[in-house]
């Protein structure tokens, strides 16, 4: 009973083992051998790989095995894969329309043969083909082995390049071989190959002999042991060191070859997969490292300038450097780097290939992989954090820009600062901006853990976040814990046990476990099995003398879902003194003694954490007023502001003008924490504004208006804030608004190219208190209040198909206690916009809108031309009496409505039914760090049937004309304005600043800041 006790608190916890034993040990522990002797001749002529193989395979389960599973990976680059309905899903075009001759594949030319007897290969996932499997003539038991034949073509794709493909006579092969699937606890680990992970391979020996022109250059995983590679004829720098003799006594017979090819045979012992690339344009450069290991490295003309003269040796020579002392010594006799056509990067055994554009960053990421992949091999299908988040952390180690290295005081380069302009906005760090990011994704509800099988994730850029970003942060979280003597010790501790065989997330944690002296289950079963956020708030602070020092007492409260033994800090003269939390506690006092009185106290006082809101790291005071939670700035026009610390708040003027209040100043308030893209967390705008005079007989206090917002707030008995929510009154020229919204995001994707849907409830009330500032065209003085509803849907892109539909319910009230009257209004639209010709110069667009309203008042009534006025209450320029851009002889239009541009923006319909179209053709492309904007001439059309509020009829309303649109993103903030000259308007007497006798066809003119689609 006791031999189970370890393994029934490991599936208590939820822990992952499919392939250690229950204590996390070696003992105990079993894994199958595959070895291959594969022999393969390129044919470049017909562009196919023609291979044969030998494949012996032991069975050292403790179970009977009656069938065997084999991969056939390159099959996946090819239509009617399972990888191809992933990107077809997602919104990608790479793989599925490929015709012949360019497409990828990998076929059996004559049946396998087990033991001499040939078998039939059954595809399970038809039609894709990248999963085969076939029954063993006789059962395999425990302990005895299998000798299976294989004959194959195999061709890379020609046009589009993903971890394999082929140029000219260039040729990468990384899956090209049938290559059988892991067998382990969880029995055959065999699933289609699709972009979510997909390495996982039995150790053994790779005894491999390509047949080549003779001019070929070829790296591959293992040693040459025999033949020609080419290196010394393409050398450009350093020495050729084969270490032919790396592995003692091996077969080295070559087959002879008809003039023009040549034979080279690689040999590699411990590896799980076998990759190579050949180009006779390589130049090689080599090195020793240590005096010792072999570094490999070839490159294509074009990238001798940048990585040559032993650049690229070196960055591989720094890569094993770094990893040798967290891990240990490296456990090959060679490595391998070469540039291939893919633009990514891969790892394999002994070898990595990169794309055109890679720096030392990526060698340190894919050398690490040689590690963390090849010799401690998890299975990527269901556990590609394993290896995807340890990489992506000692890579970032290794130049020192971990949040525990900032911490440690580590020179950071980072980019060079900005100028110009520019350099006046207060930003977050690269690093920071990421980190929200990453939790961004978290506070929305759409994270995902590491730990799901990788095919059950929806998208890639899920997958992506959750294997490689969300454990990146796990690691550094580990290392800040258990601190940096500890957690190498850790790595030391995982790689000698483990090396060359399988792992698993039981064998990791026993490793963590067993080095640190700490049960990490918890840390572990939250960072892998679970979403969720760090968050502590220092709720409390006492300090007062205690002897000849000073006692100082925090009190610290979890906020967050994750626990942490999170630093706690108090700084005096001589620094920061530290201590941590118990993370098993959600609310403690934590003491810390200093010589002299702190000047500080802080959870996590250097950032080396993750915790996500850092605002609520301090305490003593109104938050408003400490410069540790808040920061003050100028609100610089166009630049997007924001801080990781601190609430940052920008404070910058406003004015208008109206016929009442003539002219009015104001400041603005604008504030956010941690804002990264389209997401800004508790936002909030106040502003303060007085008008220079008021209607006559008004009360003085008529001339002070202001007005409060927030969106997605974080409240103090909430520990995350109000996703999608947004409310604000407003009390501005004669009128108050109150509004209240709610949004959600359903879109089925969160990073991919896919329909994006959103629903939106809202609830409006429009109050005038006094009618003298009304523009009685746009605002009937009635108390307005209404529920309201949207769902909007956009189709993935290129196709660019909008579709809105939005209801409305409310009361409609005369000030003074007049009339009640319910009111509806429900409209909807469909609009596409698109490119036609040879070029994206030429484009067109059609929207189809379609209305109908119920006594709705004017500030709610559907518009011939413009949004209503509720809608557009915030514009200061349009909202009051004689505002400047809500004259009549100013032409100002917000589009929307029934969207005719002929119209004047204050004429509303009882119901309608329109249809717009525009031609554009791009004369001036905007170029990035410019000023020049993209400009396009258009010619529009519109058209409509509806009936005019008041009218018994409906009536037809129509226009056309030409203009012009610009449109460019000045530093932060898109901007677009739109100048339109509708030459035909059938109702002339509506057009914008019209007069009674002008004709249908005349010279007009209106210009808005946004555009119809």
């Amino acid at each position: 009973m006791i031999a189970f006790i370890p393994l029934m608190l490991a599936l208590r916890q939820g822990v992952t083992q499919t392939v250690s034993p229950p204590s996390g040990d070696t003992i105990g522990y079993w894994q199958q051998r595959a070895d291959y002797r594969i022999t393969a001749e390129l044919d470049e002529v017909a562009q196919v790989l023609h291979g044969k193989a030998t494949l012996t395979y032991v069975n050292h389960s403790p179970d009977t095995l009656r069938e065997m599973r084999v991969q056939q990976l390159l099959n996946a680059f090819r239509p009617g894969s399972r990888w191809s309905a992933a990107d077809e899903r997602e919104g990608q075009r790479r793989f599925q329309k490929l015709k012949e001759p360019n497409y990828g594949y990998e076929r059996f030319t004559s049946a396998p043969r087990v033991d001499g007897e040939a078998v039939s290969v059954i595809y399970p996932f038809a039609p894709d083909s990248t999963i085969a499997r076939f029954v063993m003539p006789k059962p395999l038991v425990p302990g005895d082995s299998a000798m299976v034949e294989f004959a194959w073509d195999a061709r890379p794709s020609a046009t589009i390049y993903r971890r394999q493909g082929r140029k000219g006579r260039k040729y990468d092969f990384s899956q090209w071989y049938p290559k059988v699937a892991v067998y382990d606890r969880g029995g055959w680990e065999a699933q289609p190959f699709i972009p979510n992970g997909e390495m996982y391979g039995e150790f053994g020996t790779f005894d491999v002999t390509l047949i080549l022109a003779s001019d070929q250059v070829v790296g591959a995983t293992g040693v040459p042991v025999a033949g020609d590679p080419g290196w010394e004829s393409a050398k450009v720098w350093g020495e050729v060191h084969f270490a032919r003799d790396a592995y003692g006594a091996v077969d080295t017979t070559l087959p002879d070859v008809p003039s023009g090819k040549k034979a080279v045979r690689f040999y590699a012992r411990e590896v799980h997969h076998f990759g190579w690339a050949t180009d006779p344009e390589f130049k090689y450069e080599g090195a020793l490292y240590r005096g010792a290991i072999p570094v490999h490295v070839l490159i294509t003309p074009s990238q001798l300038t940048r990585l040559g003269k032993g650049t690229f040796v070196q960055w591989n020579e720094h890569a094993l450097e770094f990893l040798e002392k967290i891990y240990g010594p490296y456990g090959y006799p060679q490595l391998t780097g070469l540039v291939r056509l893919d633009p990514g990067a891969t790892e394999f055994p002994m070898m990595a290939m990169y794309g055109s554009s890679f720096g030392e960053g990526t060698v340190s990421h894919e050398v690490g992989h040689i590690y963390s992949y090849g010799m401690l091999a998890n299975n990527e299908w269901r556990e590609g954090w394993l290896d995807e988040g340890l990489t992506s952390y000692q890579s970032e180690w290794r130049v020192r820009v971990t949040p525990q290295d900032i911490a440690e005081g580590a020179p950071q380069t980072g980019p060079p600062p900005v100028t110009g302009y520019r350099e006046h906005a207060h930003v977050m760090s690269g690093g920071d901006r990421f980190a929200v990011q990453l939790h961004d994704a978290d506070l929305l509800g759409r994270a995902q853990a590491p730990e799901p099988p990788s095919h059950t994730f929806n998208e890639f850029g899920a997958y992506q976040s959750a294997v490689y970003s969300r454990p990146d942060e796990m690691y550094g979280m580990l290392r800040d814990m258990i601190g940096d003597s500890a957690f190498t010790a850790f790595l030391h501790d995982y790689y000698a046990r483990w090396k060359f065989k399988h792992v698993d997330e039981l064998a990791m944690r026993a490793s963590a476990e067993r080095v640190s002296g700490r049960d990490l289950g918890w840390f572990f079963e939250q960072w892998v099995h679970h979403t969720g956020l760090v968050d502590y708030e220092l709720a409390d602070v006492d300090t007062r003398r205690d002897g000849d020092g000073w006692l100082t007492r925090a009190r610290v409260v979890r906020r967050g879902e994750f626990r942490h033994a999170m630093p706690v800090g108090a700084r005096t003269d001589s620094g920061w003194t530290i201590v941590r939390i118990d993370p098993t506690r959600d609310e403690q006092w934590v003491e810390i003694r200093t010589a002299t009185k702190p000047t500080d106290v802080r959870v996590d006082p250097k950032n080396s954490t993750t915790d996500w809101d850092r605002r609520n790291n301090v305490s003593g005071g109104l938050a408003l007023l400490d410069g540790r939670a808040t920061m003050y700035v100028p609100d610089w026009p166009f630049l997007a502001q924001t801080d990781r610390d601190r609430q940052l708040v920008t404070i910058g003027p406003e004015a208008w003008y109206t016929g009442p209040g003539g002219f009015t100043g104001a400041v603005r308030f604008r504030s956010n924490y941690a804002a990264a893209g389209d997401v800004a967390w508790d936002k909030r705008e106040f502003g303060i504004a007085v008008s220079s005079q008021v209607p006559d007989g008004s009360n003085g206090v008529e001339h002070i208006m202001g007005w409060l917002t927030f969106s997605n707030p974080a409240l103090p008995f909430l520990a995350r804030p109000l996703v999608g929510v947004s409310a604000g009154v407003w009390v501005l020229d004669g009128i108050t608004k109150v509004e209240l919204k709610k949004d959600w995001n359903l879109s089925p994707f969160l990073y991919s190219n896919g329909p994006q849907q959103h629903l939106r409830l809202g609830f409006d009330a429009t109050l005038p208190y006094d009618d003298r500032w009304l523009d009685f065209s746009r605002w009937l003085p009635d108390n307005v209040y209404d529920a309201n509803a949207e769902f909007t849907w956009r189709s993935r892109m290129p196709a660019s198909v909008r579709a809105r539909v939005k209801g409305f319910a409310g009361l409609s009230r005369e000030v003074g206690g007049g009339t009640t009257r319910a009111f509806e209004r429900v409209e909807g639209e469909v609009s596409q916009t698109g490119s036609f010709g040879s070029s994206d110069i030429f484009t067109h667009k059609l929207r189809l809108f379609a209305a109908t309203s119920n006594d709705a008042p004017t500030q709610r009534s559907i518009g011939l031309a413009s949004l209503d006025a509720t809608d557009t209450y915030t514009d200061d320029f349009v909202r009051g009496r004689d505002a400047i851009f809500a004259r009549s002889d100013v032409h100002f239009v917000i589009p929307g409505g029934a969207g005719l541009r002929g119209y004047a923006p204050f004429i509303v319909v009882h119901n309608v039914a329109s249809l717009n179209g525009e031609l554009a053709a791009t004369i001036v492309r905007a170029r990035a760090k410019s000023m020049v904007p993209s400009v396009q001439l258009v010619a529009f059309g519109d058209a409509a049937r509806g009936k005019l509020t008041g009218d018994r009829d409906e009536r037809t309303f129509a226009d056309a004309g030409v203009g012009v649109l610009a449109r460019d993103q000045l530093w932060d903030r898109p901007v677009t304005l739109r100048f339109d000259m509708p030459l035909y308007v059938r109702d002339p007497s509506f057009a914008p600043g019209a007069n009674a006798a002008d004709d249908r066809v005349r010279f007009r003119w209106t210009f808005s800041f946004a555009d119809l689609w």
